[in-house]
């Protein structure tokens, strides 16, 4: 097991957005929080991925106390993340934004310009290494986003509203990429979404109402 989440409850001040959540994430597979706008989607990954304290509860990350035991360095090469908003660095070109987080995370400039390049081909896109995030389409800034996600090989990657401000056909090409880079490199994904879409790429999915978790039918 990768993540044990156990009675989570996120408040602030007297608004309880997270109430009493469970929930276990096993490792290769897909979970999608499924919800509308403002039900705690973003909070929970924010939780779950490290980014924030819960009120009251426990989080253990490979059965050790997250927030105790984890250092910064090992969150960069244990978990990634990708955002609705690609969030690419606009001063550097496509290559450096792939670049950067490897080394951040030890690896030296040759190793880190490789992979960087291996990457870029799996989804041939390695045309646009030399250009900027301004230069390209909002699909490709997006593809580009979810390779820097999993740059430094994690074991799980928060994804919120990865497709949110895609059209149809490029939102089909980040879920074909999410679910091949799960069954080629064994990556979790965590993924908060109001897009049904996700939730039949899912292994597991929830549906989440009034800062609690239910089961959610798979592609309902």
């Amino acid at each position: 097991m990768i993540i044990k989440a156990k009675n989570i409850s996120k408040q602030f001040n007297d608004l309880k957005v997270l109430d009493c959540i469970n929930l276990n994430i096993e490792a290769n597979e897909i979970v999608s929080i499924y919800g509308a706008s403002g039900s705690g989607k973003t909070t929970l990954l924010n939780l779950l991925g490290l980014l924030d304290l819960p009120t009251s509860g426990e989080i253990h990350y490979f059965n050790k106390m997250s927030y105790d035991n984890y250092t910064s360095f090992e969150r960069v090469k244990t978990i990634g993340y990708i955002f609705q908003f690609h969030h690419l660095l606009e001063e550097f070109n496509i290559i450096d934004n792939l670049i950067i987080p490897q080394l951040l995370s030890g690896k030296n400039q040759k190793e880190s310009t490789n992979y960087a390049i291996d990457l870029l081909k799996l989804i041939n896109l390695e045309k646009l290494q030399d250009r900027y995030p301004n230069e390209i389409s909002g699909g490709e800034r997006q593809r580009i986003a979810v390779l820097r996600g999993v740059i430094n090989k994690p074991k799980i990657v928060f994804a919120d509203e990865p497709t949110g401000n895609l059209d149809d056909n490029n939102s089909s090409s980040i879920l074909k990429l999410l679910l091949k880079l799960k069954n080629d490199f064994n990556i979790s994904f965590i993924i908060g979404t109001h897009d049904k879409q996700v939730t039949k790429i899912s292994d597991k999915s929830f549906y989440i109402k009034n800062g609690r978790l239910e089961i959610n039918k798979i592609g309902s």
